[in-house]
């Protein structure tokens, strides 16, 4: 069993993947600027592995700079955590908080909704923006926000929104068949 530690506030430059229940622990560098004159990691969220293929996962590490400026950046493995890479998350707006967000189908398309949604064919070495603009124009979501996309292949999957603010509404639920192009909602039936 593999496993993960992170501090949420501060985090020197890595995650601590540990083996045998969490008896033991070895520090993994994900490969962040070395200067540490010029930036020091603020958050390391928890990585996420592809259920299919337990070596390739993503972790969101967000630093800050002397001048008191954000870098985001989101940082892909393909050994299980050995090696971390910066990915080309530069044509993506915003990269706050991705952990949550990506879903992976089988060993090379990635999926990820920041605002907008995204798709990697190349594991996520480059993004390429869907055009989703239904999402923008469906009203059911103008009071909720992203919370979760799983997507089961290339084609098929589903997207989470929840409202805003707690105790205001209910979540929504969207589906996709061609790949995020389109979105319908869907209303499951939810016996208590």
């Amino acid at each position: 069993m593999v496993g993960w530690k992170s501090d949420v506030y501060h985090l020197p430059d890595g995650a601590l993947p540990y083996d045998e229940w969490g008896k033991t622990w070895r520090k993994v560098s994900l490969g962040t600027p070395t200067s540490t004159k010029q930036t020091q990691t603020r958050r390391l969220d928890v990585p996420k592995f592809d259920t299919s293929n337990r070596q390739n996962g993503e972790v969101t590490a967000v630093s800050g700079t002397k001048s008191g400026s954000q870098l985001e950046a989101l940082y892909t493995t393909h050994d299980g955590g050995q090696k971390w890479n910066k990915t080309a998350e530069r044509k993506i707006s915003t990269v706050y908080s991705l952990v949550n967000n990506v879903s992976f189908v089988g060993p090379k398309d990635w999926f990820l909704v920041n605002n907008s949604l995204y798709k990697s064919d190349n594991r996520g070495k480059s993004w390429t923006r869907v055009s989703a603009t239904q999402l923008q124009k469906l009203s059911a979501l103008r009071k909720h926000v992203f919370r979760q996309i799983q997507m089961i292949s290339g084609s098929a999957g589903w997207m989470l929104w929840v409202p805003k603010y707690q105790g205001k509404g209910a979540p929504v639920i969207l589906h996709t068949q061609d790949g995020g192009r389109t979105w319908a909602v869907i209303h499951p039936q939810l016996n208590s």
